[in-house]
């Protein structure tokens, strides 16, 4: 499974009503062909979400670019996968049936988060064309400030920036 995850109203994201509209992507489409997971996101960045950038370990396949990383002490994981002819309605189907899961949108694309935004483990996936989405998947076991689903909402901003920049 895919997944792209975020909570709470912040960082660009914000909840919407669930919709039966079949548009998937508000934002103008992003291409993601060829882009590697592990390679989206700078040092700083993901040093400031707590994982160690040295960790990274591409998990990727022949449907999905994905990468894996790990906070030094372990209590932190962040994986994020970019996805081909994989659409966020199949993964709304899916969640119907996840209790606190809901559509929401990140930097105006259309979004889903996969169950309660207080888990310690927060989901989201985000289309960012018809056919291709990314998702964002972090969890902590560690004390922190902010909850993982507050994380996996600025990862996804920050993986919708850094796609933005390679589609131009």
């Amino acid at each position: 499974m895919i997944t792209v995850s975020g909570c709470s109203a912040s960082s660009g994201a914000s909840a919407v009503p669930e919709s039966t509209d079949t548009a998937i992507q508000s934002g103008p489409p992003l291409d993601v062909s060829g882009q590697a997971a592990c390679t989206l996101l700078s040092v700083e960045f993901l040093e400031g979400v707590s994982v160690d950038p040295t960790t990274a370990i591409d998990d990727s396949n022949e449907n999905a670019s994905s990468c894996v990383w790990r906070s030094q002490d372990g209590a932190d994981n962040l994986a994020i996968a970019i996805s081909q002819n994989y659409s966020l309605e199949r993964i709304t189907a899916a969640l119907e049936e996840t209790p606190g899961s809901e559509r929401m949108t990140v930097k105006g694309y259309q979004a889903a988060r996969e169950g309660p935004p207080d888990s310690l483990i927060c989901t989201i996936y985000t289309a960012v064309s018809e056919r291709h989405l990314f998702s964002v998947e972090f969890g902590s076991r560690a004390a922190r400030p902010e909850t993982p689903c507050t994380t996996t909402e600025r990862v996804a901003s920050a993986v919708i920036d850094a796609l933005a920049a390679r589609s131009r």
